[in-house]
């Protein structure tokens, strides 16, 4: 074995062939990461931050809850929160992405179908499959860098994706195209908040992030918690709808309306999901269901502190009525209509549960009022669609009224079309060549 001379520079060098030898590294580590600041500063830093979602950040706007899932899930309006109020911006790469126009997917969607019984969801009964072959595959892998607007130097980098094959798009992968982008996008900027600021004890993932989580009561609906309700389908044609009830912004627009662009159907405010009818006395809902125990709070009526099981039927569709003025007079005002809602949702729906008896309601005596009643509500619906301000809904309310309408969609309807004319204003026409030169002539 060769021995190998050391220089004095340090060096080392083989004297069989005087070939100085590379030095060799040494790659251990010479020293242990250290905190960098004390552990008070850390748990400060902390409290200020929790200080701050707690005072700027709103539940339901800026994060929200899924069923299932301990921890609140950060959504993107509380991430740009967070990150503004740091003082960091992102900026967005696409790192991969796979777009193909012509890529035939086929796929299937089951849906578990429930009994229901007054509107309560029971047991699981089957299955609905639908199958099909959608046109077009895109996916992208986005990374998103948070960068301080001060020094300009990157805080934290995240990286996430999105597809076309995810369960909502697959159906419609050309029409995706652009939101599973900005999906992508989302899930990266999210996390890279949570990670940044240390978020993650406060927060978990968007439910966008983990649709699983959010579907596992759909699925597996655990008897302590509300069912969902019914899927909404089309009046006309019953095609499946959107849902805008979460969406828009002008609350007098429909909650539902018709996937199909060719199809006007809608659903308008109250009118889903429909209320079951009680076609029998057993099956009648209970009390706990129908708010038959609910005392009537008008004072000076002469049934006032009576329950609305006790009140008769001709005399509560006369407070529904009045509830119905006081609600728009208020609504006209700007004055809180939650109490007045409130009774008259109950009022409504003890009415919903009352079966004619005989030698009572089944006389022609007592079925004509009310029967006069509604034809009278009928025909101030249609006089109200004569105005100009219900001209654009004329159409699809006559179309309500043709396949029936039930006593509470009536005085929805009624109500919802006096708002319109009430809030009407009618456009101002530009004056003409005449009417300009005799404006002009005036001496003032």
């Amino acid at each position: 074995m060769t021995s190998v001379v050391t220089l004095a520079t340090g060096e080392q060098m083989d004297p069989a062939t005087g070939e100085v030898l590379p030095a060799v590294r040494d790659n251990r580590p010479t020293a242990l990461l250290r905190p960098i600041a004390p552990p008070a500063d850390v748990i400060a830093v902390q409290n200020e931050t929790r200080a701050f979602i707690a005072a700027a950040l709103k539940q339901g706007r800026d994060y929200g809850v899924i069923p299932g899932v301990a921890k609140k899930s950060l959504f993107q309006p509380g991430a740009e929160r967070v990150c503004t109020g740091y003082g960091v911006y992102p900026t967005f790469r696409i790192i991969e992405q796979e777009i193909d126009h012509v890529r035939e997917i086929p796929w299937r969607k089951v849906k578990a179908k429930y009994e229901w019984t007054n509107g309560k969801k029971g047991k699981r009964i089957g299955e609905d499959v639908t199958d099909g072959v959608s046109l077009g595959l895109y996916r992208f892998v986005v990374e998103c860098t948070l960068i301080e607007r001060a020094s300009g130097n990157a805080v934290c980098t995240a990286i996430a994706s999105a597809s076309t094959l995810e369960a909502k798009y697959i159906d419609r992968p050309r029409e995706a195209e652009n939101t599973v982008l900005q999906m992508a996008e989302k899930r990266a900027y999210v996390r890279a908040t949570r990670t940044a600021f240390g978020l993650s004890e406060e927060f978990t993932q968007d439910v966008e992030d983990n649709p699983e989580l959010a579907d596992a009561e759909a699925r597996e609906p655990d008897a302590a918690t509300e069912p969902a309700e019914p899927e909404a389908r089309c009046p006309i044609c019953k095609g499946r709808m959107w849902d805008n009830r979460e969406k828009k912004t002008n609350p007098k627009a429909p909650d539902f309306k018709c996937r199909d662009r060719g199809c006007d159907g809608v659903y308008w405010p109250g009118e889903w999901p429909r209320e079951p009818k009680a076609t029998t006395r057993a099956s009648t809902p209970a009390s706990s269901d129908v708010p038959e125990d609910m005392v009537l709070p008008l004072p000076g009526a002469p049934d006032e502190g009576k329950r609305l099981g006790a009140i008769s039927t001709k005399a509560l569709a006369g407070y529904a009525e009045w509830c119905g003025k006081q609600i728009t007079e208020r609504k006209a005002a700007k004055k809180s209509t939650t109490n007045y809602e409130r009774l008259l949702d109950g009022i409504n729906r003890v009415l919903a549960t009352r079966e004619p008896t005989r030698g009572e309601s089944d006389t022609p005596q007592a079925t004509e009022p009310r029967r006069a009643e509604f034809q009278t509500v009928t025909q101030r619906i249609r006089a109200l669609l004569t105005e100009p301000a219900c001209a654009d809904i004329a159409e699809q309310i006559e179309q309500q009224l043709a396949g029936g309408m039930t006593p509470h969609q009536l005085a929805q309807t009624k109500m919802m079309l006096e708002e319109r004319i009430q809030q009407y204003r009618p456009p101002v026409e530009a004056p003409t060549a005449d009417e300009q030169e005799d404006t002009n002539d005036l001496p003032f």
